[in-house]
């Protein structure tokens, strides 16, 4: 192997240049690592779950009483959360 620096010849296992210390390899940079992607689908799927729970709950009450409207407030509540963790979980990759 001929050094591309110097012109000398050198062993083709060589790491360097014995003349004028050139790598004889380009060196390959480490690979970055891979962020894990967080797919929070059991946190949605248990959100949706309760939020129907509290809906089903809220329609057994009378229309108007105030069980009914936090039911509906904790199940909205819910459903919104479960929905930013999935955008937030889809932008993610």
């Amino acid at each position: 192997m001929v050094c591309g620096t110097c012109g000398a010849t050198i062993a083709d296992k060589a790491i360097v240049c014995y003349r004028c210390g050139t790598a004889t390899a380009i060196p390959t940079p480490p690979p970055k690592p891979v962020p894990p992607v967080t797919r929070p689908w059991l946190l949605i799927a248990i959100l949706i779950v309760i939020a129907a729970v509290l809906g089903w709950l809220a329609s057994a009450e009378p229309a108007g009483t105030v069980r009914q409207i936090i039911f509906a407030l904790v199940g909205l509540v819910a459903l919104l959360w479960g929905g930013h963790l999935a955008w937030h979980g889809r932008r993610a990759r």
